[in-house]
């Protein structure tokens, strides 16, 4: 649905060198000098403004981060990697920034990152990047993000972050603290979107219900490998199942 071809292409370097390089066991004196050397190249790269340069220090610093046994390390390379989105001088690095966090994949501190560019659920105007983050937040299975995406599946006034933070929450069908409440938040509002009983929806109202509604069943399926397929399944299925949800994924 989104242009993502180049957050996509700096994943697959990533990936590539990461899997021709070992990665570090333990924090030994070596691998805490390359960290701060590699901390200090992103920061350099930043104030320099350097594409090549924060490339090249991003593929280290994401092989680095995911062989690091120490928290307090990581948390400094997403915090380097994060001063970049917060550099408004730096915009056009911004969507290789994200493509590091995405890679980093350590949920929580990942969104602490990306609070930066995330837009507010009263944003009627958003750019790519920020639908780029609320999509990230899924795919990194932040447990923090799931209220944040849950406020902007439900309250944002651009459809298209609406549509992503409902698509990018089926991520988290194996983040086994969190896939119960994601599923009972869908769940609650695929069934808030539904025209009440007696009651003529308004043009806005039946809008927002054809735009929603099929994103939410696809959701749910691929979320919990259900297949329910229509709407009306998964309402007749949610009144017997509500108080059991986490068995759906047992």
């Amino acid at each position: 649905m989104h242009n993502r071809s180049a957050i996509s292409l700096f994943a697959s370097v990533c990936l590539s060198l990461a899997l021709a390089t070992p990665l570090h066991a333990a924090d030994d004196g070596e691998t805490i000098v390359m960290a701060k050397e590699t901390v200090e190249a992103v920061n350099a790269a930043r104030k320099a403004k350097d594409g090549d340069a924060l490339t090249t220090a991003y593929e280290r610093l994401i092989e680095l981060h995911n062989g690091m046994e120490s928290a307090s390390w990581r948390k400094k390379f997403q915090v380097a990697v994060g001063a970049v989105l917060r550099d408004k001088k730096c915009k056009d690095h911004h969507e290789s920034a994200l493509g590091a966090l995405e890679e980093l994949d350590d949920g929580d501190g990942v969104l602490t990152q990306l609070k930066t560019v995330l837009p507010r659920s009263g944003d009627v105007e958003v750019d790519d990047l920020g639908v780029q983050a609320v999509e990230i937040i899924g795919k990194v299975k932040s447990t923090a993000g799931v209220k944040t995406l849950n406020n902007l599946a439900t309250k944002s006034k651009n459809m298209e972050v609406r549509l992503t933070a409902i698509e990018t929450q089926a991520n988290y069908r194996h983040a086994e603290k969190t896939r119960v409440k994601v599923l009972g938040n869908l769940l609650k509002l695929l069934i808030s979107i539904q025209p009440r009983e007696g009651s003529t929806p308004t043009e806005a109202e039946q809008a927002t219900r054809d735009a929603l509604q099929q994103p939410l069943v696809d959701t749910l399926d691929r979320l919990t490998r259900l297949k329910l397929k229509t709407t009306a399944a998964w309402l007749d299925w949610y009144p017997a199942n509500k108080s059991k949800l986490k068995k759906v994924f047992e």
